[in-house]
């Protein structure tokens, strides 16, 4: 974490997603501030998201909305209030023209007087179906000039590139702002964890088969590795970023998913 600590134990100087995008700014003197207003308005979405997760339970936010997405899968109460959310804060911010969800059929477009010069595509709350029993769950965006994702679980953190570096923000709720903790991510060579949704197995070709067993049961005991549980692309990079996992999250055509030709920023990373 950046910054100076006081002697009471509180940082006076930490280095808040704000103002880590204002200093980013500064180094381009041309730059028109348009990125940093849309960034700003995409955390305020993500703390209004990150309050509506947490209070999910006692806002009867949990349960299917009755309708389904663009993907076949059954909408959540709280995939239809983060969508609006990011919606409308990203309008807000004078620097969108367009908007791409997966909650929505079609185009999202930007009323004239609002419109901007970004198009912003994102998924509000991928891993909602999880939202019942309390697993992690996060949103995404990415864009030509930036990309990261929002995770959502027991403490709420942004992670962000653009284009340098990948720096990991946790939200303060304390103080409502995203302080930074993991400067300059980067996945480590070698973890003793790997995470796969194996509910699909039997359809994974045969040498991915097998270095998944490989690493199930290595000959030395001591370079064992952990499964982790979570099936979700970003809870599992998140842990990626930080321990070293291993991902496959792999769609395959037979086990009913459909690939609409979007491979996330993330997923080329990793």
């Amino acid at each position: 974490m950046s910054g100076n600590t006081s002697t009471y134990g509180i940082e006076t100087d930490a280095m808040t997603l704000q103002r880590f995008v204002l200093k980013e700014q500064r180094k381009h003197p041309s730059a028109s501030g348009d990125l940093t207003n849309l960034l700003t308005s995409l955390m305020t979405a993500f703390k209004a998201i990150s309050s509506s997760v947490r209070k999910a339970g006692l806002a009867n936010l949990y349960g299917i909305a009755g309708n389904t997405n663009i993907q076949g899968e059954e909408v959540k109460k709280l995939d239809v209030l983060s969508n609006e959310l990011m919606i409308n804060m990203v309008a807000s911010s004078y620097t969108c023209a367009a908007m791409v969800s997966e909650e929505n059929d079609q185009l999202i477009k930007v009323e004239s007087a609002k419109q901007g010069k970004y198009i912003v595509t994102f998924d509000p709350l991928d891993g909602s179906s999880n939202i019942d029993c309390l697993v992690s769950i996060e949103d995404n965006f990415r864009k030509m000039v930036a990309a990261g994702y929002c995770l959502y679980g027991s403490a709420t953190m942004v992670v962000l590139c653009t284009g340098r570096h990948v720096n990991g923000f946790m939200l303060d709720p304390s103080i409502g702002e995203f302080i930074l903790t993991h400067p300059k991510m980067r996945i480590p060579e070698k973890g003793k964890v790997y995470s796969v949704n194996e509910g699909y197995e039997r359809f994974f070709p045969k040498a991915l088969k097998e270095y998944i067993h490989s690493k199930k049961y290595p000959e030395a005991i001591s370079s064992a590795v952990r499964k982790a549980g979570l099936a979700n692309l970003y809870g599992m990079a998140g842990n990626t970023n930080v321990q070293g996992e291993e991902v496959t999250f792999k769609l395959f055509e037979k086990s009913g998913f459909r690939d609409f030709g979007v491979v996330t920023t993330v997923q080329k990373s990793i």
